[in-house]
């Protein structure tokens, strides 16, 4: 690369820095440090007072370099931590108290860099705020779950041609900021790695120049980071990448892809060097745990407590990865020493958690279930009933279900109607309305203020509601508590029920509503889960005894009204007691409340 304007940007980014500092930094003797800042000072780039700075001169040969942009790449689903099960972007992964994707956009703005695009696709919803919090630009790829980056960098392409611009992947974590406002070759980024595993390593020449690649080795620099185009090397490539692109065979192309197999036509390339521990990529919890925030509890897998359950050693339990930073929970998957064929998920809860639910009543749902003989629930293979911490098999191939999809939506209610059906009793019961009081008392107990002024009035159309609720004197059978689509795998074809820590006594009404609340579903959505629950046979009808189908309508609405008042009070409470950020979740469920509410006083309910 040219030593000569990156020792001109070095003193341009810090007029402090020493001679030995520059020679250090871009990996040149201190002689030829020395030489290059002579020509700087002898062509007027450079003056020396007290320290050397940059002059007018000098930044007006830099601003030919000028970065112009930077497109972040973060449309994936993260199958390595995360399968598209889950919901948490693995770009939304937190480190020293920050996300991953804010972090870069953050490292970005410090550099000047303030045109940014972001890649989006799975779960993009999630990436909104951005949009106000930092003035990010956001471009949907509708081609997400079919394609690989190579397909994420075309639907980019208006972005990053005629232009120079950083092309970054959202979840690797940089320690210190490598961006810069002027850039003066392509490059992509080079870490040292000593076990280089999977990853391509550079073949470079002296001048750092990338010849092409070999996969795996030791002791390596590889590739790792972020890319920067200029407007000649992105012209050229674009034009290749979308001959690739056309391809039928190429639909799992990475965009790197075409670049290893291009490096003789392309215009050169360099490798742009980082030392160890610079930059970090997160495939396993191994990597992540010397780095993730302790809010996000990552270093709390259970080595001890796994061991001793499958009876071998803390190092025989193998590739560890965190597959969801859940609101309550964290859950990991992982396997046991030589056993290819099995993997488990472990659930670990955080402190706060243990507040708002009682683990030994979640144990003796597990229990029962158990003796239901229905091979519709998870398989739990041990549970802490101190800790909440929980072992099950893990599901391999399983998928989300499509709250869109009118044939999903009939099998899920069918699974709800067969569940309810097994009439399992158990001492605890769910009142939505008693729910909502507890966390009330709690937030009343620790003097924290409900910071929603038109609160009071709120909670009097509950107890209005809460009435209504009471005169139907409903039949009660164990419901999940947690009816989320969350809690739905759909595993080769079969649909499976997990996660029982909300379990209770309560009307199967209750678990419709909860399902509707959690998809964010309207009156109209709502009803049509609840024709599809009623359309199920069943020998047993003790559901909808002495109850009219209007009615049966009009419940499903209520407990939608008061669950989504509880979850409002719920956020509120655990942010309040453990400073975490649920962003826009109380106001969406207040406002949900609302909205039920009206539908009931139009109907002349309440």
């Amino acid at each position: 690369m040219n030593d000569k304007l990156l020792t001109l940007r070095t003193i341009y980014e810090n007029e402090k820095v020493s001679q030995r500092d520059i020679a250090r930094e871009i990996d040149i003797s201190l002689g030829k440090t020395n030489s290059i800042f002579k020509e700087l000072v002898d062509e007027g780039l450079i003056e020396k007072n007290n320290n050397y700075k940059v002059t007018k001169s000098g930044i007006n040969i830099l601003e030919n370099y000028k970065v112009d942009n930077a497109v972040i790449l973060a449309s994936g689903m993260g199958l390595k931590l995360a399968p598209s099960t889950y919901d948490i972007p693995k770009s939304f992964i937190e480190v020293d108290g920050e996300t991953l994707i804010e972090r870069q956009i953050k490292q970005l703005k410090e550099k000047g860099i303030n045109d940014i695009t972001i890649m989006v696709g799975f779960l993009k919803e999630k990436f909104e705020p951005l949009i106000d919090k930092y003035n990010v630009k956001l471009i949907y790829n509708n081609e997400y779950q079919e394609k690989n980056t190579l397909a994420t960098l075309i639907h980019a392409k208006d972005e990053i041609l005629n232009k120079n611009t950083y092309i970054c992947v959202s979840d690797v974590y940089m320690k210190n900021n490598i961006f810069h406002r002027y850039e003066f070759e392509p490059y992509y980024t080079s870490v040292f790695l000593e076990e280089v595993k999977n990853d391509w390593q550079f073949i470079t020449n002296s001048k750092s120049e990338i010849l092409g690649v070999i996969e795996g080795g030791k002791d390596a620099y590889c590739m790792l980071g972020h890319a920067f185009f200029t407007k000649d090397f992105s012209e050229t490539f674009l034009q290749l990448a979308e001959r690739y692109y056309k391809l039928p065979q190429t639909d799992k192309f990475f965009w790197e892809d075409v670049l290893v197999r291009n490096f003789e036509i392309l215009p050169v390339m360099y490798a742009y060097r980082q030392k160890k521990e610079t930059v970090y990529e997160f495939d396993t919890l191994k990597d992540l745990n010397r780095h993730i925030d302790d809010s996000k509890a990552a270093g709390s897998f259970p080595y001890d407590y796994v061991a001793k359950i499958f009876g071998c050693r803390n190092e025989d339990i193998r590739d560890v990865v965190c597959i969801n930073n859940g609101m309550t929970n964290n859950t990991y998957k992982f396997g046991i020493g030589g056993n290819t064929l099995d993997s488990f998920v472990c659930r670990v809860v955080r402190d706060d958690t243990n507040k708002f639910v009682n683990r030994v009543d979640e144990k003796i749902v597990y229990e029962k279930l158990l003796t239901s003989n229905l091979d519709i629930f998870e398989t739990v293979l041990a549970f802490d009933e101190k800790t909440g911490t929980k072992i099950s098999k893990f599901f391999e191939n399983a998928t989300r279900v499509d709250i869109k999809n009118e044939v999903e939506m009939k099998n899920v209610m069918g699974l709800y109607r067969n569940f309810h059906n097994l009439n399992i009793k158990i001492a605890v019961k769910i009142d939505v309305f008693d729910k909502i009081n507890e966390c009330l008392t709690l937030l009343k107990k620790n003097k924290i203020v409900n910071p929603f002024d038109d609160f009071d009035d709120i909670y009097k159309r509950a107890e209005e509601i809460n009435r209504l609720i009471k005169k139907y004197n409903r039949p009660n059978t164990l419901t999940h508590g947690n009816a989320s689509p969350q809690n739905i795998l759909v595993v080769d074809g079969q649909y499976k029920m997990i996660d029982f820590e909300y379990a209770g006594m309560s009307d199967p009404l209750y678990d419709i509503a909860l399902f509707a609340v959690y998809a964010d579903m309207n009156y109209e959505n709502a009803f049509k889960l609840l024709d599809y629950y009623m359309s199920v046979k069943s020998s047993d009808d003790k559901i909808f005894e002495n109850i009219t189908k209007k009615d049966a309508r009009d419940l499903v609405i209520c407990y939608m009204a008061l669950t989504s008042l509880y979850n409002c009070v719920w956020a509120i409470c655990r942010a309040s007691l453990s400073n975490a950020d649920y962003g826009y979740f109380d106001i969406r469920m207040y406002r949900y409340f609302k909205e039920m509410h009206k539908y009931l006083n139009e109907k002349g309910l309440v």
